[in-house]
């Protein structure tokens, strides 16, 4: 799910929480489908994450043609995807290494099932993962993990650093701030609030800590007149901390919006046609293993396309996992953009799969007739299932075909309280709820084809 949205809608807002501290990731067993060469937790290799190695390319050695299993959809299959990306890879931010990992991975995947695969690359401008540093330089040196706010003014401030509490105007020293750096604890008061109150009373540069011991990301409606970055909760109190000590001056960073490389990853079958498209986003935020977003969508995928496969489904079925959609569903417009007119004209429908393997029911949201026909097939198979309408604030990669003037349904299972944080872990995610989700999408697949 995207930051663009999510972010400028809800994260602009401070009462929102942050999460608890990282779980420990769990490894996954072995493909029953291919033998999985995997490597050590990559790291997503972002600019403003913690260093981390980034691991070699996890590659399937399962040569294309070979058995690729039953005809029925297996939740447990789709769950060893989702240990693969969350915990083997980790967080695949848009245009890092781990991303790339991630789309080799996929890749693999769906040329053991038969599928001609098509790397579609493509640039793009994103506000997050910026370059972004906060080391403190008095009384002691310490460099501090931190992330540039989305919409921050890019720049590099040095300075004294001033704690004004929850940034409320009377927070702030009667004389102003007189360019020192200004320290906000997150909570009551809306972000760009803050930030705005610490540039009108003089400050540099602000630092927001999250009013719980995790990191979190931070994000403005509106552009911001000083660097703004975010640091943890932890990380805050220490600064605090020092402050009660004596005088703290710290040296602060944040770059420009990065120009980055991702790409989408296109199962097509034998004549190179797509009658239909199924897919959902791969990548994730920096600071999440994003096993809910997205990788149970993207493994509901895979597993869609097997069973697709198996069972020879009449059609020209696609398969498509869609690169940098948190930074705004640039991978999904770039794919529409490709489209000539006789694909256009050819395009039954979209079915996209974002956060399928966390609660209930599922949501079915988009074309009127595509969800029409999807929650008749859902009652007819005692699938539990509903139309509704897309949660306030959040989109997805079938907005980039409905755009389109593209027919496109969202299945999607509402909006996890551990989305684009450290605890979206693959522990969590439910195999039968993914399960589900692609017994559904045949369903549909197949009425679809019925009716050309």
């Amino acid at each position: 799910m995207p930051r663009g949205w999510v972010l400028g809608l809800l994260r602009g807002l401070s009462r929102s929480r942050g999460s608890p501290t990282l779980k420990m990731f769990r490894r996954a067993p072995l493909l029953a489908l291919a033998a999985l060469a995997l490597a050590a937790c990559g790291g997503a290799g972002s600019p403003g994450s913690p260093p981390t190695t980034v691991a070699p390319a996890v590659t399937a050695t399962v040569e294309a043609g070979s058995s690729i299993g039953a005809e029925e959809p297996s939740g447990e299959l789709a769950l060893q995807h989702v240990e693969v990306l969350a915990a083997d890879i980790g967080p695949r931010p848009a245009g890092s290494d781990a991303e790339i990992e991630a789309a080799s991975y996929i890749a693999d995947q769906l040329r053991s099932y038969g599928y001609v695969v098509e790397e579609q690359t493509f640039e793009f401008t994103s506000e997050f993962d910026r370059e972004a540093s906060l080391r403190v330089t008095v009384p002691e040196a310490l460099e501090l993990w931190v992330g540039a706010f989305t919409r921050s003014a890019p720049g590099s401030v040095q300075g004294e650093l001033v704690f004004a509490g929850l940034g409320w105007p009377e927070d702030f020293p009667p004389g102003g701030l007189q360019g020192a750096v200004a320290l906000l604890r997150r909570g009551e008061l809306n972000l760009v609030d803050k930030v705005r109150n610490a540039a009108e009373a003089g400050a540099s540069a602000a630092i927001i800590f999250n009013d719980s011991p995790s990191f979190f990301e931070g994000g403005l409606e509106t552009e911001s007149a000083i660097p703004v970055v975010s640091i943890s909760g932890e990380d805050g109190e220490r600064l605090v901390a020092l402050l009660e000590q004596g005088p703290v001056e710290v040296s602060l960073e944040v770059g420009p919006p990065a120009d980055l490389i991702s790409r989408n990853i296109i199962g097509r079958p034998a004549s190179g046609s797509c009658e239909t498209v199924s897919g959902g986003h791969f990548d994730s935020v920096s600071q999440a293993p994003g096993a809910t977003d997205n990788a149970s969508g993207t493994a509901t995928v895979l597993e869609l396309a097997r069973t697709v496969a198996a069972r020879e489904l009449p059609g020209d079925h696609c398969f498509v996992l869609f690169g940098a959609e948190e930074p705004g569903l640039f991978g999904s417009q770039h794919f529409v953009e490709a489209l000539d007119e006789a694909e256009r004209q050819e395009l039954r429908a979209m079915l996209n799969f974002d956060m399928t393997g966390v609660g209930e029911p599922l949501l079915l949201i988009g074309s009127p007739e595509l969800v029409e026909t999807a929650a008749e097939a859902a009652a007819g198979a005692g699938v539990e299932a509903e139309a509704s309408e897309p949660p306030g604030g959040y989109t997805s990669d079938h907005s980039s075909f409905l755009n389109a003037d593209l027919p496109a349904i969202w299945f999607f299972r509402d909006v996890d309280t551990v989305m684009h944080t450290p605890e979206d872990t693959a522990d969590r995610v439910q195999p039968d709820r993914m399960e589900e989700a692609v017994t559904l999408a045949l369903l549909l697949l197949e009425e679809l084809e019925e009716g050309l």
